[in-house]
């Protein structure tokens, strides 16, 4: 527990984003109708595509291209993978999972820049090339927040170009990516705020283009803020829809659906009695996206099929440290349902920092929780894709090593000694290997990482972002 005071601070901040305010509607900038994709009235799909999903949510897609269903419905490619003829071209190795450093880029503006600033980052395809681009940006602590967001476009033989500088209205909170308008370009939706104590809070929504130049399509002023939002189709109209999880003061959670014009409206609260991230997820195999809560406990709610919810459940299952702690919600073993990996800090359930993993049985039954221990003593920032190709989600982690002077806990001031990155292979049957070696990435804290093809080899690589100001990249070598 000697470093939970530091770490949920920290993270707090790193999760604060907007949220809309009662009977309000956000126009998301949407330029058209998204492609339709719906079967016909039968039921049957065009030639050369398969039917995916149940009800309203069915969807044609081709299994041969799309890497959102490749060979199956929702077999997913790695980030920036293709598919191609029903196989995601993926580099598959089988040695141990290996990087190298291959760049870093510095903020433009990082010498203008307060100090107490903190990095994150996210990898989108905003100029519909096929290649990933990386989008980075700084949120502050202490009240410090900046107003300027970078996009880098990824070029052909790997890596990224200079980079382009945008500037929000407000001081930002936090950007999510997703294709608004259907033009199979990356929009931007970013979440500023002209004062952190109070509304109006802001949502602009930055469209992508083939130049790889972002547009300021709308901003909007809304009213509260909350923990980050969680966007996805809800209601099965092919529109993304948006939920915003509960905030300290007020203990419920708002659904905001999109109608035709992809303009979002107020659909309904409910009171979940937890405070932390939200997720969208089919928990119970129904073909609709569900909402999973974490916080002090996970609490479901399902969807009725048309984008309105039943009552929460709690499950009443936690994990130590659960409350802020970096969590991931997916099929580990490929059984239609969704485990949950969460990063524990060291002193919770060993000296080390450690993965905590509970396999779900359906409805609130899991496993009991398997640990894996880290090494670095900081809750891990945690994220999950298929490093080696066996089509296996594996997890990836960073967590620091903190030394603390003589006067603690009376002096809570830490210094960040190592930061160390690691990957958890995964097994069919959902249990993980942890490699060898952690990879160590020196003092330079590491706040940050995203995971996406950028090096043109057909294998997913790690973009880091550090204290310094930096975006590491971190090419996978694996053989």
């Amino acid at each position: 527990m000697r470093a939970q005071h530091y770490f949920a601070s920290e993270l707090l901040i790193g999760l604060i984003v907007l949220g809309l305010g009662c009977g309000g509607t956000l126009k998301t900038g949407t330029a058209k109708k998204p492609d339709n994709n719906k079967p016909a009235a039968d039921g049957t799909c065009p030639s050369g595509q398969s039917l995916c999903g149940i009800g309203v949510f069915a969807i044609c897609v081709d299994l041969q291209n799309d890497p959102n269903h490749c060979g199956t419905c929702g077999g997913t490619c790695s980030p920036g993978i293709a598919c191609q003829a029903g196989l995601c071209q993926q580099t598959v190795c089988s040695g141990v999972v290996s990087f190298s450093s291959q760049s870093g880029t510095s903020p433009s503006d990082a010498s203008s820049q307060p100090g107490g600033l903190l990095p994150f980052n996210l990898l989108a395809d905003v100029n519909g090339d096929g290649r990933l681009d990386l989008v980075d940006w700084q949120i502050g602590r202490s009240g410090l927040h900046s107003s300027t967001f970078r996009v880098s476009l990824g070029q052909p033989g790997g890596g990224f170009a200079t980079p382009d500088t945008y500037h929000s209205a407000f001081e930002m909170s936090s950007i999510s990516a997703m294709d608004v308008n259907a033009d199979g370009m990356d929009d931007l939706l970013v979440f500023s705020t002209a004062d952190y104590t109070a509304p109006p809070s802001r949502v602009e929504v930055w469209l992508g283009h083939s130049d790889g130049h972002l547009t300021l399509s709308s901003a909007t002023d809304v009213s509260g803020m909350t923990n980050p939002i969680a966007v996805g189709d809800l209601s099965g109209d092919g529109w993304p829809d948006l939920v915003t999880p509960p905030t300290y003061s007020q203990e419920e959670l708002s659904v905001y659906l999109s109608d035709s014009t992809g303009a979002l409206h107020l659909s309904k609260t409910y009171a979940t009695g937890v405070t932390s991230a939200i997720y969208i997820a089919d928990w119970n195999g129904d073909g609709s996206p569900d909402l999973v809560v974490m916080g002090s406990s996970v609490v479901i709610l399902y969807n009725r099929g048309d984008g309105t919810f039943e009552q929460p459940v709690d499950c009443g299952v936690s994990f130590p440290n659960m409350m802020g702690a970096p969590y991931v919600v997916a099929d580990f073993n490929h059984d239609g349902r969704m485990d949950l990996a969460v990063g524990v800090e060291g002193g919770s359930v060993s000296s080390n920092a450690s993965i905590g993993v509970i396999l779900g049985l359906g409805a609130c039954a899991f496993t009991s929780i398997s640990y894996y221990d880290l090494g670095g003593s900081m809750a891990p920032i945690l994220r999950a894709a298929d490093m080696n190709g066996d089509g296996q989600l594996d997890l990836v982690c960073l967590t620091q090593e903190l030394s603390f002077g003589p006067n603690y806990p009376n002096d809570p001031s830490a210094v960040t000694t190592d930061n160390f990155m690691a990957v958890l292979l995964g097994n069919p049957d959902g249990t993980f290997q942890l490699q060898d070696a952690l990879l160590s990435l020196g003092p330079d804290s590491s706040w940050d990482l995203a995971i996406g093809e950028v090096s043109g080899d057909q294998r997913p690589d790690i973009v880091i972002s550090t204290l310094a100001g930096q975006s590491e990249t971190w090419g996978n070598t694996c053989q």
